[in-house]
């Protein structure tokens, strides 16, 4: 699968411009749909985001997450002080 963002106008592409990571990684739900996800870290932060794509359009921002988790209508997006679920959530 290819992924393609407009690399100038948004936070991925700010963050890799600056020096920052950007990591890629991809869920598949129980349901069998696929999640498209970006973790990204700014260079002059620890702080980390995750960013949720849907047909290659930004759709969900975690500012301050670490990772998630998708399961059957719901999706688990993990922080370090604890854990938000969005209920009826589908990839």
């Amino acid at each position: 699968q290819q992924i393609e963002l407009n690399m100038g106008k948004n936070r991925v592409g700010e963050v890799l411009h600056k020096g920052g990571d950007v990591q890629f990684f991809a869920l598949q739900s129980t349901g069998g749909g696929t999640v498209a996800v970006l973790q990204v870290q700014a260079s002059d932060s620890l702080d980390t985001s995750i960013l949720i794509l849907r047909h290659g359009l930004l759709e969900l921002v975690a500012p301050g997450a670490v990772s998630l988790s998708v399961g059957q209508g719901t999706l688990a997006i993990l922080y370090k002080d604890g854990v938000q679920l969005v209920k009826g959530w589908q990839p």
